[in-house]
């Protein structure tokens, strides 16, 4: 995987499309609050062939005053601008929020994070504050593009979609009324991260079951949007379910395989760790900062500690001993409502019901 700079700038138990469709629930409290964007080269006008791929996850506060937003990206090679641009689906606008202009950088993961209170001073989307910034993605006439030196004129691209607060009993799910992390699961579960696992109804989300090797990687391709690969990388996921999945997280370095040094194995079926969950997401995203930082008393013996760090240094894991949160439990399983509220904070998105997703 590339990683040539580093910048501060995410699933069901089923088979599902690799790119996520909206699976919320139709009945919603207010306007929306959390935004995603799937960008791909085929968004772009006209369409373009790449295999480049990216994610824009944002939420607004309750004030209205800040947009905070990450915008991770694989496979592309020389990116120097993106942006938030104004116009409906398969119509090319101008800009009115930047958010990314370097020199030219190649890098798979996360490689945007910041948060916006204005948009461009002078935009030719006419866009004086950031509610006009907030309208425009709540009615559909705001796409995220980024581009890079071969297509500058803009790479990959996807269409906003925001997503509201579903009515109080009108949740996507009926088996996590309650449950600390409900709202980050409703999160995810809005733009099609995770559908469920009883399907075909899927009005389950098994929150209390813990996640395999098999099932993380269908969450990571998911939510960073990532393409079908030729190759195959593990000789033990033929029979797997997941094994799409699994070669299109490896394309891209986010897993190394289960059995050193050899790694031509990724055990699918073995239930994922704190510690693995860890080293998943930093190798996603790109995470260096705070990798040499003893934030948790339990990981010194760890090979995940390093790992385990960089998480805790960028807030998608507080801990798991509330409320000191001095510790991070590295050798315990992942539960499905947790990962629900890793991958909520990972895109910048805030619970959408109650459920504010605790420590962990």
């Amino acid at each position: 995987m590339r990683r040539s700079l580093s910048i501060l700038v995410v699933v069901a138990m089923i088979i599902l499309p690799a790119t996520a469709t909206s699976a919320a629930s139709d009945v919603q409290e207010g306007p929306p609050i959390n935004f995603w964007a799937a960008l791909t080269g085929a968004d772009e006008v006209p369409p373009l062939e790449t295999a480049g791929a990216g994610v824009f996850g944002a939420s607004v506060n309750d004030a209205e005053t800040e947009l905070s937003l990450m915008v991770a990206t694989f496979n592309l090679e020389d990116v120097f601008a993106g942006h938030i641009h104004c116009a409906p689906v398969g119509v090319n606008g101008p800009v009115g929020v930047t958010l990314y202009g370097h020199d030219p950088v190649t890098q798979d993961g996360r490689l945007v994070q910041l948060t916006v209170t204005a948009p461009d001073e002078g935009n030719e989307c006419g866009w004086m504050d950031l509610g006009d910034v907030l309208a425009a993605m709540r009615s559909g006439d705001a796409y995220v593009n980024f581009h890079t030196n071969a297509s500058p004129g803009g790479e990959i691209r996807g269409q906003v979609e925001g997503f509201a607060r579903p009515d109080p009993g009108s949740g996507t799910f009926t088996d996590d009324d309650g449950n600390v992390h409900e709202g980050n699961i409703e999160a995810i579960a809005a733009p099609g991260i995770t559908q469920g696992c009883n399907p075909p109804d899927n009005d389950e989300y098994c929150p209390d079951d813990d996640i395999t090797r098999g099932q993380m990687a269908a969450f990571l391709r998911r939510t960073f949007n990532l393409g079908a690969v030729a190759d195959d990388f593990f000789g033990d996921d033929d029979n797997s379910i997941f094994h799409d999945d699994i070669n299109a997280i490896a394309s891209v370095g986010i897993t190394q395989g289960c059995n050193p040094p050899d790694n031509d194995e990724f055990c699918p079926d073995e239930t994922v760790t704190r510690g693995e969950m860890a080293s998943f997401l930093v190798r996603a995203l790109a995470l260096t900062e705070g990798a040499g930082d003893d934030l948790f008393t339990d990981d010194n013996d760890s090979v995940h500690e390093a790992d385990i760090d960089a998480l805790g240094t960028s807030g998608i894991t507080l801990g798991c001993n509330p409320p000191t949160n001095d510790e991070y439990c590295p050798d315990d399983p992942v539960s499905r409502a947790e990962m629900g509220s890793f991958f909520a904070r990972l895109l910048e998105f805030r619970a959408l019901t109650s459920g504010t997703g605790g420590p962990y």
